[in-house]
């Protein structure tokens, strides 16, 4: 029998409540599960309900729920400070390495239930480069999954040119409805340390090749690649 308190129902009892689609029916968003992480990354981390029916399946259909990391983990940088060219998410070391590194964290039952989603980045180029979709199951949010657009004309630093956010990184994705004020978006470490800045996987270009990170004080600014901060990690089941 499923509990309205999501901690205590096994992974696989909500697994199969997202795949009827009754999940949203019995729990609500913002609701939390705590987890328990081994391997490269150790400790407690709690998991949020982040939407229902919000990103699509690689086989089609929407997956039946999203969680977000309520605190973040110290996943480093994006790219290797070597790199040359940043083209976005689909080539970081952040996805290729970071990612599976996290998910072998997570415990067995909850890894047999994550669902492959289709996740829009945009690229960190300086003309149109517009966006592409890869497949993921674990990730971090992007800019617009964090921030409406009118956030994101409003919380980004002043010299931020409007050109480079408003063509790529506004069409990575919907916001996520955990997201709904300013103490939503602010996340701590594992160890509760106050708020703390946390990457997206919205590339830009500022300068240089940079991706968007959100602030301590929940706004976003753009940093260099190789630049290191946090990991607000997802997946969906």
């Amino acid at each position: 029998m499923l509990s309205p308190t999501l901690g205590e129902n096994s992974w696989k009892m909500i697994a199969r409540a997202s795949e009827e689609g009754i999940a949203k029916d019995i729990w609500k968003v913002g609701d939390e599960i705590d987890i328990v992480l081994t391997g490269d990354y150790k400790g407690s981390i709690t998991a949020q309900i982040a939407g229902f029916g919000h990103d699509d399946l690689v086989e089609g259909g929407k997956a039946g729920i999203t969680f977000l990391s309520k605190q973040v983990l110290s996943g480093g940088m994006m790219s290797d400070a070597k790199s040359t060219t940043i083209t976005g998410w689909e080539v970081t070391l952040m996805r290729s390495q970071v990612m599976p590194k996290i998910r072998a964290s997570l415990p067995t039952d909850l890894q047999k239930c994550i669902k492959t989603v289709l996740k829009s980045s945009s690229k960190g180029t300086v003309s149109d480069g517009g966006n592409f979709v890869t497949e993921d199951d674990v990730f971090i949010p992007s800019l617009s999954e964090v921030l409406s657009s009118d956030s994101i004309d409003q919380k980004g630093p002043s010299n931020f040119p409007v050109y480079d956010y408003a063509k790529h990184a506004k069409k990575d994705g919907n916001k996520y409805d955990v997201f709904r004020s300013d103490g939503d978006i602010q996340k701590t470490s594992q160890v509760g340390s106050g708020a703390v800045d946390w990457w997206t996987r919205s590339a830009v270009y500022y300068g240089t090749n940079c991706f968007c990170m959100i602030t301590g004080g929940a706004k976003f600014d753009a940093k260099q690649h190789y630049n290191s901060s946090n990991v607000c990690f997802g997946f969906c089941i």
